[in-house]
């Protein structure tokens, strides 16, 4: 009987060392997972109306505290290009006093979105000091471009067809 369980020990001891050695030795057959290509997102996805919806908005408000500078951050790069924000701001504040404006309002009227551009159409109404109230129409186009809805109009102008000289009022003689 005791030889029976040394010969048992020994044949486990003996499994034990060869169990042993093979956790110890490195398996040379290593099979690694194939690489496989994995499909990147699609870059042809239409940018959302709603971020031009929001720039506009934001653009608006900026006019409204007659905060010119903050308007030209979204210009376009084309329309940047053509005006400095200094230009920019400086023909603002002309136009607004000029026009005796003491405050303003803009509504969204509609938007309409066409790849990578958008257009949105508004109605802006100055309330002035010498005229009253002045309302008018038109169309804000904003381009999708380095990432960001950006306003791509005649040089970003809020009043794209108000050249500064063209603003002045009539003296009226007292």
């Amino acid at each position: 009987m005791l030889q029976t369980h040394l010969l048992l020990l020994s044949l486990l001891l003996a499994l034990a060392a060869r169990s042993r050695q093979q956790l110890l030795q490195p398996s040379l057959q290593v099979s690694l997972p194939r690489a496989t290509s994995i499909p990147l997102p699609s870059t042809t996805a239409e940018p959302a109306a709603e971020d031009a919806s929001h720039t506009a908005q934001v653009f608006y408000e900026a006019w409204q505290a007659r905060g010119y500078l903050k308007m030209y951050s979204p210009l376009a790069a084309q329309s940047q290009a053509l005006l400095d924000d200094r230009s920019f701001v400086e023909r603002h504040n002309e136009i607004m006093i000029a026009a005796t404006v003491e405050s303003l309002g803009v509504e969204q009227l509609s938007l309409v979105q066409e790849g990578n551009r958008v257009a949105i159409d508004v109605r802006v109404t100055w309330e002035t000091v010498v005229v009253c109230a002045l309302s008018r129409n038109y169309t804000l186009p904003l381009v999708f471009e380095e990432g960001r809805w950006a306003n791509s109009g005649p040089m970003g102008l809020s009043c794209p067809n108000w050249p500064a000289a063209t603003v002045s009022l009539p003296i009226i003689p007292t």
